[in-house]
């Protein structure tokens, strides 16, 4: 009875062993052109390595978790030509962490490379829809994987002036100024310097217009007598 048992116990393993290898070999093997199936099969290869034990999926396991990276990587590019951008954000982000944790750097190159985008796409379609915070968020993101993205800057500061946060406005032109004049872009120094500019006479007009109706008040008057 335990030797039967035994050998039935093998026969299963080496069964769901080699769905394993098969689910791999088709993630591996398609994941530039089919890359959203490539990853569910990777998946169900991922839970099909927990239930089998020995050596060997022990190198399938390390094999699947290498193999993630160069796949969320292509699912992103595809989200991202579709103009899906949140679920290109989504996969960047997951193909970028997978990188990490087995040291990619090829990977985690090419998405430093690519998220940028996608983050200031993303942030154009929440600015166009008025949610000025998760814009600036998502901006922000930009500028802390690519500190030269000099667009961010612009679609940042504009964002903020309509959140009436003129301190951190000021701040973020002023970075982007200087950004702007390392990456010698011109239109993009000149576009923040007049947004500044525009911004600071608006406000002097503001308070000139206040201490114009603070003198002609009829109660200030009676308070300066």
């Amino acid at each position: 009875m335990f030797s039967l048992l035994f050998a039935t116990t093998i026969t299963t393993s080496a069964q769901e062993m080699k769905e394993a290898v098969d689910l791999y070999n088709f993630a591996a093997q398609s994941f530039k052109t089919e890359s959203a199936k490539a990853l569910d099969q990777l998946k169900q290869c991922e839970a099909l390595c927990e239930k089998i034990e020995g050596e060997e999926v022990g190198d399938l396991k390390s094999k699947v978790q290498k193999l993630y990276p160069m796949i969320y990587f292509e699912v992103a590019k595809v989200e991202y030509r579709g103009k899906h951008y949140a679920e290109a954000v989504a996969a960047m982000e997951d193909a970028k962490r997978t990188a990490e944790a087995v040291d990619d750097r090829t990977t985690i190159k090419n998405v430093d490379k690519v998220l940028p985008g996608i983050y200031y796409n993303v942030g154009l379609q929440e600015q166009t829809n008025a949610n000025y915070e998760k814009a600036v968020s998502l901006y922000q993101q930009v500028l802390n994987v690519n500190k030269n993205y000099v667009l961010a800057y612009v679609a940042m500061a504009i964002c903020q002036d309509s959140l009436r946060q003129h301190d951190a406005m000021l701040e973020t032109i002023t970075e982007g100024v200087k950004a702007a004049r390392m990456a010698n872009n011109l239109k993009v120094e000149t576009d923040l310097r007049y947004m500044g500019l525009n911004y600071l006479k608006r406000k002097g007009q503001q308070e000139l217009d206040a201490s114009r109706w603070t003198a002609r008040s009829p109660h200030s008057a009676r308070l300066s007598r």
